[in-house]
């Protein structure tokens, strides 16, 4: 009888097995061909593209355009990989209405090891249109971008327009990590400098989780956006919102970042900063100290709460170089200050204040930017007016002194020496601020005498 079982078991799990080697070599060939497979599946008229589960491996954009108005592609039980080395997106969503992506797991795979993570190229031009990216969207509107796993790329998620209205764009419960610059980004340029259109608009940023990227969401030229009950949690930047009006940035955790936890910059107009928890930020300053302290230096000078834009005295010159070392050894690629460089600071401060020192120099500053960010936990900045900050909770685990880390301040308006366009009419009511380095409230325009109209 046992015997008669176990042939009858074989028999049976022959086919069994000859099946399932089947399912993977028809899944194998569809990794080579997702874009044919997504194409087809529009050409037939789908609105519901289901992917099977699976690793795909992607060479070329699949473009996603009007053909798919009302059509949503979804990863089977959110159990889909992709793969990609290549410095375009992965998706790119371009003129369309009624689309939803969902449930995809997104993986970068530099061509080498020695790559970087949020890996690009062509140096000199714009990082955003050579960097690796996950999922393009551009003049399109009724987006869901939802529930899905993003490592490694330069961008995330990148939202803007050419001309058309790009609007109601929902990025919604993702999980980003590892980017190598912007996480999630709204971002528009005008195509004049006077021009007061704002072509990105109802842009939803909502309950994702964002952790080791350069920067967590960045609002930029955005009128009516959310972002809100997001965790931004280990990145360099908190929130950024830059010339944005009536967005809401409200019940986000904002924690551990090296720089700022919300950043409101150039003319910033009308947002609501509310019930937002905000703490244990700016901590750039303990790695510089622990990299100052393994090259001998002296570990009290740390740039700290230097003001932006001043000019360094000549005497700080030579403990910065001996900081940096050789320009090729610069901050950003120190494993102890960040994992990884990234745009924003190793390219940084020669495009930043260039006007100051001369190339040399600031070939040796590379890296350093870091600690010019990011001393307070809410930052308003040139011509950020008319903005209500209230009932945010702002918190440094223990007021450590600014040289070894955490927020100096739990809300700092400021402005760039020289400039007149100053930060006014702000209202500042009913935050609870707590245990700051320096103290809970700086007006800088007050330092200086200058009359901005801020309540607090």
């Amino acid at each position: 009888m046992k015997i008669r079982a176990i042939i009858i078991f074989i028999l049976i799990s022959i086919p069994i097995a000859l099946a399932i080697i089947f399912v993977i070599y028809v899944n194998t060939n569809h990794n080579q061909e997702l874009k044919q497979y997504i194409e087809k599946a529009a050409i037939k008229g789908n609105k519901i593209i289901i992917i099977p589960r699976g690793n795909y491996f992607v060479k070329d954009s699949i473009l996603i355009d009007s053909k798919f108005n009302n059509t949503k592609i979804i990863a089977e039980n959110n159990n889909v990989k992709i793969f990609s080395a290549q410095t375009k997106p992965v998706f790119v969503i371009k003129n369309v209405d009624n689309f939803e992506l969902s449930g995809f797991i997104f993986e970068s795979m530099p061509e080498s090891q020695s790559s970087n993570i949020g890996f690009y190229f062509q140096a000199g031009a714009p990082d955003w249109i050579n960097g690796s990216t996950a999922v393009w969207i551009e003049n399109s509107s009724h987006v869901d971008i939802s529930k899905n796993h993003i490592n490694g790329y330069w961008i995330g998620i990148y939202i803007t327009t050419t001309k058309d209205l790009t609007d109601y764009i929902n990025v919604i419960e993702n999980k980003i990590s590892n980017c190598g610059y912007w996480s999630i980004a709204a971002r528009y340029l005008p195509l004049s400098k006077d021009s007061t259109e704002k072509n990105l608009q109802k842009i939803s940023f909502l309950k994702n989780e964002i952790s080791g990227c350069e920067q967590g969401p960045v609002f930029r030229n955005v009128s009516g956006g959310i972002i809100e009950k997001n965790k931004v949690l280990n990145n360099i930047i908190g929130i950024r919102i830059e010339e944005s009006q009536f967005c809401e940035i409200k019940n986000n955790e904002i924690g551990k970042n090296l720089q700022s936890g919300i950043f409101i910059y150039h003319n910033s107009y009308y947002n609501n900063i509310v019930k937002n928890i905000i703490y244990d930020n700016n901590l750039q300053a303990a790695r510089i100290q622990l990299i100052a302290r393994e090259r001998g230096c002296d570990e009290s000078f740390l740039p700290g709460d230097i003001e932006r834009y001043d000019k360094h005295p000549d005497y700080l010159f030579p403990e910065y170089e001996k900081l940096t070392g050789d320009p090729k050894d610069i901050l950003a690629y120190e494993p102890e200050y960040w994992p990884y460089p990234t745009a924003y600071d190793y390219i940084t401060p020669s495009n930043r204040i260039k006007n100051y020192l001369d190339p040399e120099l600031n070939k040796k500053f590379w890296g350093l930017y870091f600690s010019q960010w990011g001393a307070a936990g809410i930052e308003l900045r040139t011509e950020s007016s008319y903005n209500l900050i209230e009932n945010n909770k702002i918190f440094n685990s223990s007021p450590l002194n600014i040289s070894k880390g955490y927020m100096m301040y739990g809300i700092k308006i400021d402005h760039l020496m020289g400039s007149a366009d100053i930060s006014k009419f702000n209202v500042i009511k009913n935050n609870q601020i707590e245990n700051m380095v320096e103290g809970l409230i700086l007006d800088v325009n007050k330092k200086h005498n200058i009359e901005d109209n801020n309540e607090y």
